[in-house]
């Protein structure tokens, strides 16, 4: 009997082992050195991942300040490694100085005493390799620190063992490079290092391109090398990225927030342009806000829809449609403004980096004429306040940077039909449609209620216009457009 029950104890500790999986994170920012330069965003590189970790569902470790040395760093790793199990996932990030060297003894990360003429309280590739190797489960390892890959323009580093014991492996910069303390993102500045910003993105949701709620080896690459590549080539870097698997299942994010009620009211407006005073006309705009017009009076049965096209949409045509459907707003009501047509990057003023184009928008002179994202945030911040719901569906070039922080207005999402730097394909289909605007009205219209319930929800919207953009990434591959959600929330629309 006391046999038996043994057996059914160890059989529930097994069982328990491989069922709770955990994920921890071990993020180190260092920005004090000794006999270095000292850095500004390192630590807020550590912070800020911690901070996205934390919803995916990540215990987190952070190792900040000047009493950070090897010995804390590779005891910490031993600490984790010794209490893991197979089914578990580590995350190894570091931010600060790194060394360069030929080899993955001479190579390695910098920490407060180290002084790099005689390379000591450093952790070298080697020391990292031969404790995380301890690691029962998959093995992430971000370094984002100057010298520290393989490749250099003359040669490769002679020894690879790094890369043969990790699941998957990020450098910043190649092994002759250096890697920048922050960047420009346009017109604005990052407080982040390009690896550690662009890891942060991914977690978040913005490189889940089959929307399956899982960052698989190949998604956080392909994110990585389209995305984080761009700006590092800016700066003189090349990043490197090495993985086992691309189909390998690497982090589950956090799960969006739902709000399962529809509102009792639908308010829409639905602008599109195709002719311009001052630029080159498109040819879908038009066609798309009619058709989303339409749909949302006759499936949707809104309560009230204004649309404008073309002459109507001036900058004061727009901003007095706001005003008109502001007075029919209350807290049961989604308002809904759809937009297609025109949006640019670039701008006069520092302060903002994204400009809706108009009817009357001179291209020559960007200031007062144009719908800023400042006007855009202003807008966004002032409709969410009145409404259950208010979400922004913008469907222009690099229309991810519409709204300033949308995560941070309540009640608000964003719904943009390209990343922050992707440009969104006009026409380009029989259907007379955008491309994104194509999968939107058909998602609408049915094909995205995936749980047959007669219901839309923006999640499975969003997951639908993802899939049916992907499965024509090949046809439009040098577009290069993502969808982008932001923040991840489900949100019925209509009743």
């Amino acid at each position: 009997m006391k046999n038996k029950l043994f057996t059914i104890i160890l059989l529930l500790v097994i069982l328990s082992i491989s069922v709770f999986a955990k994920n921890i994170a071990l993020l180190i920012g260092l920005d004090d050195y000794r006999y270095l330069p000292n850095l500004r965003f390192a630590q807020k590189d550590a912070q800020d991942l911690e901070t996205v970790l934390k919803k995916a569902g990540f215990d987190t470790v952070l190792l900040t300040g000047e009493r950070i040395s090897r010995d804390t760093i590779l005891e910490e790793i031993k600490y984790i490694t010794e209490y893991s199990s197979y089914s578990d996932t580590l995350l190894f990030f570091f931010s600060g100085h790194g060394a360069g060297g030929s080899t993955e003894t001479e190579k390695g990360l910098l920490t407060y005493y180290s002084d790099p003429n005689s390379r000591n309280a450093m952790v070298s590739h080697a020391d990292l390799k031969e404790s995380i190797s301890n690691f029962k489960g998959k093995k992430i390892v971000v370094v984002d620190a100057c010298n520290q890959g393989y490749e250099t323009k003359g040669q490769m580093v002679r020894t690879q063992d790094l890369q043969n014991a990790v699941d998957f492996l990020l450098f910043s910069s190649a092994s002759n490079q250096e890697s920048h303390d922050g960047f420009r993102e346009g017109n604005i500045h990052v407080d982040n290092g390009i690896a550690a910003y662009y890891l942060k993105k991914a977690i978040e949701g913005y490189a889940d391109l089959n929307a399956d709620n899982t960052l698989s080896a190949g998604e956080l690459k392909d994110y990585l090398k389209n995305h984080a590549q761009f700006y590092a080539n800016l700066y003189g870097q090349y990043m490197e990225v090495y993985n086992r698997s691309d189909t390998e299942r690497l982090i589950l994010l956090g799960e969006p927030t739902y709000d399962s009620t529809g509102s009792t009211k639908l308010v829409v407006l639905s602008v599109g342009i195709n002719e311009y005073l001052h630029k080159a006309n498109l040819s879908s705009p038009v066609h798309d806000a009619e058709v989303f017009a339409s749909v949302m009076r006759e499936k949707y049965s809104a309560n009230k829809v204004i649309l404008l096209t073309d002459e109507q949409a001036t900058k004061k045509g727009i901003l007095s449609a706001f005003d008109t459907v502001e007075s029919d707003l209350d807290k049961n009501t989604t308002f809904l403004f759809y937009y297609s047509g025109s949006g640019t990057k670039s701008d006069i003023t520092e302060e903002s980096q994204f400009s809706l184009f108009v009817y009357d928008s001179n291209i020559k002179s960007y200031a007062g004429n144009t719908i800023s994202r400042e006007e855009m945030t202003d807008l966004a911040s002032r409709f969410s306040k009145k409404t259950k719901n208010t979400v922004f569906i913008i469907d222009t070039c690099f229309s991810a940077r519409a709204v300033l922080e949308p995560e941070t207005i309540s009640n608000f999402l964003l719904l943009a039909s390209s990343d922050y730097n992707d440009y969104s394909l006009d026409g380009g289909n029989d259907s007379g449609h955008s491309l994104y605007t194509y999968f939107l009205l058909k998602g609408l219209q049915g094909s995205a209620d995936n749980r047959d319930d007669g219901r839309t929800e923006t999640i499975q919207l969003h997951e639908y216009i993802l899939k049916g953009m992907a499965n024509l990434s090949e046809d439009y591959d040098r577009y290069l457009q993502t969808p982008v959600m932001i923040p991840r929330k489900s949100i019925v629309i209509g009743n």
